[in-house]
C-alpha cells in the first residue's frame, strides 16, 4: 500500500520496512534494536537506523486516511462526527474502492450467533511521559487503544484512542464509547444490556452505563 499511494521514503526499501515493523512492535533501545535488526551481518549503526525506521513511520502513519473510517464523538453534544479527508471524498466520486476500517465487518460471515465482536485494549510503549501514562502491561509509559475484531473473521471494526493508561483502564474506555452509543441510537441501558456481554467477573463488578 506504500507504493501504491506513492509513500515509501527515498531510498527506503522492504528490509527498512521491516526494520519499522520490528521497531513498532518491540520498541527496543538502540544497544538492543541495532543488532537485532542487523542480524548476522552485525550491528546497524544507529544513525542509519533512525535514518530509514523514522521516515517508515511517518509513512505507516500516512495509510490512516485509505485504511480507517474515522469518526469521533463530541462529548458536548453526545453526537457523532464523521471526518472525511478529501482523499477519501477523491477516492469516493472517482469510483475507487479501497480498504477501510468499518464498524459493519463485524456482520461478515454472521451465522445469527450472539455475540458478534471481541473488544480489548492493547498498548503501545512511548517515551516516559510519568504516572498519567504508566502501563501495568510494560510497567513503563504507554498509549492505549481499543481494538474490536469480528469475532468470525478476525476483521479489525473499530479502533478508539489514544487513551492514558494510568487514567483509563479497558473496561472505563469500553463504558465511554457505549455510553455515547447509547445516546446517539436513543436506547436504554436494558435494550444496551441484552446486546452486550461481559465477562462473568466484569459483570458481577460493573453494570453497564447508565
Amino acid at each position: 500500500m506504500l507504493s501504491k499511494h506513492d509513500l515509501v521514503p527515498p531510498e527506503g526499501q522492504i528490509i527498512h520496512a521491516l526494520w519499522t515493523l520490528h521497531f513498532l512492535k518491540q520498541y527496543p533501545k538502540q544497544d538492543a534494536g541495532c543488532p537485532a535488526v542487523g542480524r548476522s551481518r552485525g550491528a546497524v549503526d544507529p544513525k542509519t537506523f533512525c535514518k530509514y525506521v523514522h521516515p517508515f513511520i511517518y509513512a505507516i502513519a500516512s495509510l490512516e486516511i485509505y485504511v480507517v473510517s474515522i469518526f469521533i464523538f463530541s462529548s458536548s453534544s453526545c453526537s457523532i462526527v464523521f471526518l472525511i479527508s478529501n482523499q477519501i471524498l477523491q477516492n469516493i466520486f472517482s469510483g475507487i474502492l479501497f480498504l477501510q476500517i468499518l464498524l459493519n465487518n463485524h456482520f461478515k460471515g454472521d451465522v445469527c450467533n450472539d455475540c458478534l465482536m471481541s473488544i480489548d485494549g492493547t498498548d503501545f510503549q512511548i517515551q516516559e511521559k510519568g504516572k498519567k501514562f504508566y502501563s501495568f502491561k510494560f510497567k513503563k509509559s504507554a498509549l492505549r487503544y481499543e481494538v474490536a475484531l469480528c469475532i468470525l473473521t478476525g476483521d479489525i471494526c473499530w479502533i478508539s484512542s489514544p487513551y492514558a493508561p494510568g487514567i483509563w483502564n479497558n473496561l472505563d474506555v469500553f463504558h465511554f464509547l457505549w455510553q455515547h452509543f447509547l445516546s446517539h441510537l436513543n436506547m436504554s441501558r436494558q435494550m444496551m444490556g441484552a446486546l452486550v456481554k461481559l465477562p462473568s467477573k466484569l459483570s458481577a463488578q460493573r453494570a453497564l452505563p447508565s
